[in-house]
């Protein structure tokens, strides 16, 4: 429970130092079981679709590996991991537990706004297929 207690206080203070940075962020906190989970994420700002515009393209999760370090991923819409990292940190050090708050409030961020610009597809009905490059065509992976 006292492993809870210091993850709850944690990601609080994180969350508050990554929306002072960025309002436009929008997270969760979640608890399961005997593990707590920061998800932060950023919706798409469209017209098209009002269901699809609470769906985010991507989004990260913070939790805790084991008693000294996290771990972030960036997964996509369908929870294909992107990018992941370890941050180290000492709960008895409160400098250790300072740094890793703001190289994670810095990198949360920067992580969203580099990957959120996901591919839309083709909008433009007068495309002709007749004379195209495969090497030019993004496929998307969906599941393993």
């Amino acid at each position: 429970m006292e492993n809870i207690d210091f993850e709850t206080k944690y990601f609080e203070a994180l969350r508050y130092s990554i929306l002072a940075k960025d309002r436009s962020l929008g997270y969760d906190l979640l608890k399961r079981k005997d593990k707590c989970f920061l998800k932060f994420y950023k919706v798409a700002e469209t017209q098209n679709s009002v269901i699809t515009d609470f769906v985010p393209q991507i989004f990260i999760l913070l939790y805790r590996t084991d008693h000294k370090s996290y771990k972030i991923s960036l997964l996509s819409y369908n929870e294909e991991v992107i990018e992941e990292e370890l941050v180290h940190v000492d709960d008895n050090d409160s400098s250790s537990v300072n740094d890793s708050i703001t190289k994670l409030s810095e990198t949360i961020p920067a992580w969203i706004d580099k990957f959120n610009a996901s591919c839309r597809g083709i909008t433009d009905e007068t495309v002709l297929f007749e004379n195209f490059d495969i090497n030019k065509v993004l496929i998307e992976k969906f599941g393993k």
